[in-house]
């Protein structure tokens, strides 16, 4: 028997999926900000570019599976209203949304921990612009918590700087673990 894409465990699973992204990029830009500042050499940019391609090429895949299917079938009924009262608005939420995680991990590692488990569970799929371009909603959370980030390097120790990625990417694999062992990945598959 097959399931409608709007049905509750659907919607929560895409959302996982754009929340599994979130994650990944955020964790990649924090060691890749930290490397800098500390000028690191080439073997460890690149130890660090493996692991966030890598799980980066993994998101976009559950991106295909769970997130296009769902925003595709929303689309008709979701854009009623002001269209670009709802774009602005819905963007500049997803960029607090994106300062608030950065400003969470800024706080220590419970509230790196904190912050991502709020946004782990936010109803993405609710919101005009990340229904309409997953990407585009993507480059607005990061360039919305980028100057926190990228101000935060310098002041805090580098073992806290390295802990909130590792906890940002153990988060985003266990949400793409999530997504893999559901019905919908077997019949892709």
């Amino acid at each position: 028997m097959k399931t409608s894409l709007l049905d509750k465990k659907s919607t929560r699973i895409a959302n996982f999926s754009f929340s599994a992204l979130l994650f990944v990029l955020f964790g990649w830009i924090n060691l890749e900000i930290l490397l800098v500042s500390r000028q690191a050499g080439y073997e460890a940019r690149l130890s660090t570019a493996v692991v966030g391609i890598s799980l980066s090429i993994i998101a976009c895949r559950r991106y295909r599976t769970w997130w296009r299917p769902l925003a595709d079938s929303m689309q008709a009924s979701a854009l009623h209203g002001s269209f670009r009262a709802g774009w602005i608005a819905g963007g500049m939420l997803v960029a607090m949304a994106g300062f608030a995680l950065a400003y969470s991990m800024r706080t220590g590692l419970f509230g790196a921990v904190l912050g991502a488990g709020i946004l782990a569970f936010c109803p993405w799929s609710r919101i005009a612009v990340c229904r309409r371009s997953f990407f585009l909603s993507q480059v607005l959370l990061v360039a919305g918590g980028l100057p926190v980030l990228i101000t935060d390097a310098g002041r805090r120790h580098p073992v806290f700087l390295l802990a909130d990625s590792w906890i940002l990417w153990a988060l985003a694999a266990g949400l793409l673990l999530t997504t893999l062992g559901t019905k919908r990945s077997a019949e892709s598959a």
